[in-house]
């Protein structure tokens, strides 16, 4: 590649991430994973968590963050827990919402976690933020 190819290739580079940048609108995506099923009981019975508790975390997430998406996807997952050398499958449903980052929204989403591990009883709900653009 010829030096000047290269530096075209270089300057229409900045020029994409400069437009990203400043003009698509910067947001950051909350998913957490809401389980489908209780942890199980001593015999390994899994009871559903009810429905009404799904819909009041979709409600509540859409009056703090405006609205968010629930997928209708199952998914399964496992994880170790070091804290006691436990494993857990989970059945998961994700939800997700596009928020703007601030300290405050992390925040809620720190005391927010508190309350689905209440709520879901469970020992963790896994929760994570990715930077997304808006086009």
């Amino acid at each position: 590649m010829s030096s000047n190819a290269s530096l075209l290739k270089l300057i229409f580079n900045l020029m994409f991430r400069t437009l990203l940048f400043f003009v698509l609108e910067r947001k950051v995506r909350v998913s957490i994973l809401l389980p489908i099923y209780y942890n199980p009981d001593e015999e390994g019975n899994k009871r559903e968590i009810e429905p009404e508790k799904m819909h009041q975390t979709k409600v509540e997430l859409t009056n703090q963050f405006t609205g968010v998406t629930i997928t209708q996807t199952i998914s399964d997952g496992m994880w170790n827990d070091p804290k006691n050398n436990k494993r857990y499958e989970d059945t998961t449903k994700t939800i997700y919402a596009d928020i703007n980052p601030s300290l405050k929204s992390l925040k809620f989403l720190v005391k927010y976690k508190g309350v689905l591990e209440e709520r879901f009883e469970q020992e963790e709900i896994f929760m994570n933020l990715l930077p997304v653009f808006k086009v």
